[in-house]
């Protein structure tokens, strides 16, 4: 639930014109959308649970979410 909900904040404005290099698009304190890249034909877009959040079950996940 905590993921979908942090998804539906990201505002429209954040889901275009996505950067040709690496870096943080959006994030608030339990997760990150990551662009991690480019390959050769797309994207490579995660959302990555931060360490140290504040909700004590994203903060469980988040050593296993991060690459």
């Amino acid at each position: 639930k905590a993921t979908q909900e942090f998804i539906a904040s990201i505002d429209a404005s954040k889901l275009t014109g996505f950067p040709n290099n690496p870096g943080t698009i959006y994030n608030d304190a339990n997760f990150r959308f990551d662009m991690q890249g480019l390959t050769k034909t797309a994207w490579n877009l995660q959302i990555q649970a931060n360490k140290g959040a504040p909700n004590t079950s994203v903060a469980k996940v988040a050593p296993a979410s991060v690459a």
